[in-house]
């Protein structure tokens, strides 16, 4: 099994990302948003916040957050997956 973790999204909305980690998570998927600190809390758009999962959930999480950001396309979500650092 792959445990290699990846990013699978990014934005600047501590909200947007944090609904992603809990879509994923309804979908049996963990996620882990990464730079939810009190920073991104108090003032927000200081950079990017990403949404991580396991490398072998990849390709499925991005699916769902495609799908979800097709009814709200307002969002800033990447569509690249990376490796966490």
């Amino acid at each position: 099994m792959n445990d290699r973790i990846v990013s699978v999204a990014s934005t600047t909305d501590i909200v947007l990302a944090t609904m992603w980690r809990e879509l994923l998570a309804a979908e049996g998927i963990r996620a882990e948003v990464g730079g939810s600190n009190s920073v991104y809390v108090m003032m927000p758009g200081m950079g990017a916040i990403d949404v991580f999962v396991r490398e072998a959930d990849a390709v499925r999480a991005r699916e769902l957050i495609d799908e979800a950001e097709g009814e709200h396309p307002d969002s800033t979500g990447s569509s690249d997956a990376q490796t966490a650092p």
